[in-house]
């Protein structure tokens, strides 16, 4: 039951749970209690995006990429995209963002996210055949974070080693480390719905309301779409919320906004 999609249960009149109910997952008591008792910084640091890292293998991401690059001026943020998103630059960056949005590949058993590797800086000695750097769960542990929302829009982020504690994998890493809420996958996503499904809809409606009620409402608007390929299970329902329901308030949006501005001010990007 931990890779249950529970928004495309039925009820008794047919109808799927995520048409009445906004479904968030709480891993294991233990987490539940962990997040109860811990007490959050209320300073906002700047959001984070990563798109589409150079990771040396055929299957590009460019819908990715373009989601990052919509979605960070949400924020007046600087994605970090291709060879930018290089695994130390992301590691050092971590623990000042209050928004993580990353739009990569996932490892398929354990969730963890590809990045580029910190040798593909140079052009001259960078090669597409290097391989990625892994996001591992080790890693992210190592990091405190104070960020309030995580998107992992990668493939299989919601999988893991299951253990008497439920599923451990990256997106209870980031929950361990201080996480509030965190947005992972149950299986494989396709590069250009998950465009779709996250531009002008999660993110944009997070602005708006809860993360727990933007999924939702996205998930009835692709039930309903008009591209009879998105109303497909597969496309909406691996999307699933772990932890708490977050909601920003105008002036927190704001602040976000400014420390975003200020981080990546004349921040060089790679070509």
């Amino acid at each position: 039951m931990f890779f249950t999609p529970f928004s495309t249960l039925v009820d008794e009149n047919g109808r799927y749970l995520s048409d009445r109910y906004s479904i968030q997952i709480t891993p294991s008591l233990h987490t539940l209690k962990c997040s109860m008792e811990r007490s959050y910084d209320l300073n906002l640091g700047f959001a984070l995006f990563v798109g589409n890292p150079a990771v040396g293998i055929a299957n590009d991401l460019p819908n990715a990429a373009e989601e990052v690059r919509c979605l960070s001026k949400l924020f007046q943020a600087t994605p970090l995209i291709g060879r930018e998103a290089r695994k130390q630059v992301v590691l050092e960056l971590l623990s000042g963002a209050s928004i993580i949005h990353i739009a990569a590949h996932g490892e398929p058993t354990r969730g963890e996210i590809m990045l580029a590797s910190d040798s593909s800086t140079d052009p001259c000695t960078s090669s597409h055949k290097e391989g990625p750097a892994f996001l591992t769960q080790q890693d992210i542990m190592r990091v405190s974070v104070r960020v309030r929302l995580v998107v992992l829009c990668c493939c299989d982020t919601g999988k893991g080693k299951i253990l008497p504690e439920g599923v451990i994998g990256i997106a209870r890493s980031f929950l361990a480390s201080g996480a509030r809420s965190v947005v992972a996958t149950l299986w494989a996503i396709d590069d250009w719905a998950t465009k779709e499904f996250m531009h002008g809809n999660v993110l944009s409606r997070t602005l708006q309301g809860s993360v727990c009620e933007a999924l939702k409402e996205t998930m009835n608007l692709f039930q309903k779409h008009k591209i009879e390929y998105y109303r497909s299970i597969k496309i909406w329902a691996p999307f699933t919320i772990y932890g708490e329901d977050i909601k920003f308030t105008k002036n927190e949006i704001e602040e976000i906004r400014k420390n975003s501005r200020e981080m990546f001010d004349g921040f060089v990007v790679l070509p």
